[in-house]
């Protein structure tokens, strides 16, 4: 079997003499030029390579014309008896010309297999944990790579523990934290009673791990890698991500939406805290409460001023009172 993303490497055309004397300098079987072009044109049938034909002038192998299929050389042999190199000027009769086959590769992200997804056509309706640890980029490697173990860590024994079944979930890395997508579970309340199960344990183990939480609901699409590695990407994972932003170290901000639709007439109810409406860097404008109970969770003001590279505070009746 060809290994055609070690052929391919340097460039997305190759011509079947020159793919040839690549395999057999690396393979150790016997193999002729049938057999490379038997393997090539299979890449052919499924999409992956396309099949040229290059007409060339036959001493300086400059290519004259250049065609998709047999058919439309055999066409284009019958309507012209000469090919004129342009450079030099010279003509040549069409059987005059050498004939050469060559693959160009028609995805060339095939090379490369995190560039190759499968986008699933159809939205999902989830929920949506994010977290990153504050002041993450100032910290020097070994700090970043000892947080982030910690995080791993945490994260997959609070899964474990609330019983969330794999499959039901998609995990996703961001760099200084993660998002973790939560869809077909029958407690729409898990991802609250998770982020309290991560925030507690870092608080527990008394770990250098300042977390902030953010969650939303809504719906994604879910890609698929040819490597069987998971993803998502959707409007609702960008407003989670928004939400995380105005917090602090121990927030867990819910949107409005995801309140509305789980928290407002559940046990949890007296647990949020409404922290009024807020507007991004961009304009987006946010409806965010606050969860804390017990230890966990931190009451202090989000992020209230122009000055902030969050965004700032639009409305709050709480803030007003308060005042």
């Amino acid at each position: 079997m060809i290994d055609i993303r070690q052929l391919f490497l340097g460039g997305v055309e190759l011509d079947l003499q020159t793919a040839y004397r690549k395999i057999e300098k690396k393979s150790n079987m016997k193999i002729s030029i049938s057999d490379v072009k038997t393997e090539l044109d299979k890449y052919v049938s499924d999409g992956v390579l396309l099949l040229r034909y290059s007409i060339r002038d036959p001493y300086e192998l400059t290519e004259l014309e250049t065609f998709d299929n047999l058919l439309v050389l055999n066409n284009y042999k019958q309507s012209k008896n000469h090919l004129r190199n342009d450079t030099t000027g010279k003509q040549f009769a069409f059987d005059e010309c050498v004939l050469v086959e060559y693959y160009r590769l028609a995805k060339s992200e095939f090379i490369f297999p995190g560039l190759n997804p499968i986008i699933s056509s159809l939205k999902i309706p989830c929920s949506i944990f994010g977290c990153d640890a504050i002041s993450f980029s100032k910290k020097d490697t070994d700090d970043q790579v000892k947080i982030y173990k910690n995080l791993i860590s945490i994260l997959g024994e609070c899964l474990s523990e609330l019983g969330v079944n794999p499959n039901n979930t998609i995990c996703i890395p961001s760099g200084d934290g993660y998002y973790i997508i939560f869809y077909e579970i029958n407690d729409p309340l898990v991802v609250i009673k998770f982020s309290h199960a991560v925030q507690s344990k870092i608080t527990d183990r008394a770990l250098a791990l300042p977390l902030r939480i953010g969650i939303e609901t809504g719906t994604v699409f879910k890609i698929i890698h040819r490597n069987n590695q998971f993803n998502a990407i959707g409007h609702s994972l960008n407003s989670c991500s928004r939400i995380m932003g105005f917090g602090k170290e121990k927030h867990i901000l819910v949107s409005k939406t995801f309140y509305e639709a789980f928290v407002n007439h559940s046990e949890m109810k007296n647990n949020f805290r409404d922290f009024g409406e807020y507007e991004d860097k961009h304009g987006y404008k946010i409806h965010i409460y606050n969860y804390s109970r017990d230890s966990v969770g931190n009451n202090d003001p989000i992020c209230g001023s122009r000055n902030c590279a969050s965004g700032y505070l639009l409305n709050s009746q709480i803030y007003q009172n308060e005042r």
